[in-house]
């Protein structure tokens, strides 16, 4: 089973950031989705989100700064 790690990222004013896959993406194309990945051998999935928001939007974030929720 794979397993991944999502960010849902809003503003004050509750607006949400959406990533739109292009055409060529090599999964999901040309849809709208979360940010985030799978997660890595001994990575925690706030550590994968934290690294994942990195490698996707340059932006470094303190994984304390994070909500965690569980589906």
């Amino acid at each position: 089973m794979i397993q991944v790690a999502l960010a849902i990222i809003s503003n004050k004013d509750n607006e949400v950031l959406l990533q739109h896959r292009d055409n060529n993406a090599p999964t999901n194309p040309n849809k709208w989705g979360l940010w985030g990945g799978r997660i890595e051998k001994d990575e925690t999935p706030l550590e994968a989100v934290v690294r994942e928001l990195k490698e996707e939007l340059n932006i470094d974030v303190n994984k304390d700064s994070l909500t965690p929720f569980n589906t």
